[in-house]
């Protein structure tokens, strides 16, 4: 390290002689017996000016930023926890299911137990359920521009689960009624259940329930659910069923057809009075909801 400190100061001497000399020898008219002095001088404070220089502490070195750590939340487990809980992350199946929209079309069937039952019993699958029933209604009744009903007209509507169905409208006269267009534009139903076919239309039951079908899948098909007739008389809710039946499973792939004469095939129902008992008309709703509900699960 001193050998080469001096061999720094040596040159660092040399050079500086030079620069002074040449300063001395052109700007000053002093005699050459000067120029050793100058020489030694010079030559003296090099020395001094780099054993200074070596001996002066170096520069502090730059601070070095430190490095920012990137932060992380330290979840502390409970003093008694021997493993970390962790909640489970929802699937998003759960959330995002959301429950249909459902339309309820019936006859005078609806109006009593039956009605009431299916309607209590698709609210637990429906976030909203509406309930329309006409007396005497068929299936080209509701399809008339102004659509009436000779004999009584019930709308209920239930939201959110809510029991009992609240009552919109109830009569048992002649009343006018919605229209199937009306009802699908204001209710937007996602699944339609037809409880109709009891009351023989106009038309051949084949065309009455095509043209059912054409008008309610006019813009978007719905889920359909087409609950038949019981037995009555002696073949009449048997042909009626079976027709029904045939239609919608040859033009209606999608359509799901509800056999009720199944209910009853060996006690069919009066012709002039096709009517179950409460207790019965409550089991019938119960059949009906039975195929629905595991329908609506797939």
């Amino acid at each position: 390290m001193l050998g080469s400190l001096l061999l720094r100061a040596a040159e660092l001497r040399r050079l500086l002689l030079r620069g002074f000399v040449a300063a001395v020898n052109f700007r000053s008219n002093e005699p050459p017996r000067y120029r050793h002095l100058v020489q030694r001088h010079v030559g003296l404070l090099a020395l001094i000016g780099l054993t200074a220089c070596a001996a002066a502490p170096p520069p502090p070195a730059p601070k070095a930023e430190p490095v920012k750590k990137e932060e992380r939340a330290i979840v502390v487990p409970d003093a008694g926890a021997t493993t970390p809980v962790t909640e489970p992350t929802p699937s998003v199946a759960s959330a995002t299911e959301r429950k249909p929209t459902i339309l309820i079309l019936g006859d005078s069937h609806a109006f009593g137990p039956f009605g009431r039952t299916l309607h209590e019993l698709l609210a637990t699958v429906g976030d909203r359920v509406v309930f329309e029933a006409a007396c005497g209604a068929t299936t080209e009744m509701f399809l008339f521009p102004y659509p009436e009903s000779v004999c009584g007209y019930r709308v209920h509507e239930t939201r959110n689960g809510e029991t009992p169905p609240r009552q919109v409208v109830s009569t048992w006269h002649l009343s006018k009624i919605h229209n199937l267009d009306w009802m699908l534009k204001h209710y937007e139903p996602e699944v339609v259940v037809v409880a109709l076919g009891t009351n023989y239309p106009r038309a051949p039951v084949p065309d009455a329930t095509q043209s059912f079908m054409k008008a309610l899948c006019k813009q978007k098909c719905p889920r359909v659910f087409w609950i038949g007739p019981p037995a009555f008389g002696k073949e009449a809710g048997f042909y009626i069923s079976k027709t029904i039946k045939e239609t919608l499973e040859t033009s209606w792939k999608g359509a799901v057809f509800i056999d009720s004469t199944k209910l009853n095939a060996e006690k069919p129902l009066n012709i002039k009075k096709p009517h179950f008992g409460d207790e019965e008309a409550k089991r019938w709703a119960h059949h009906a909801f039975t195929r629905i509900a595991s329908e609506l699960r797939r």
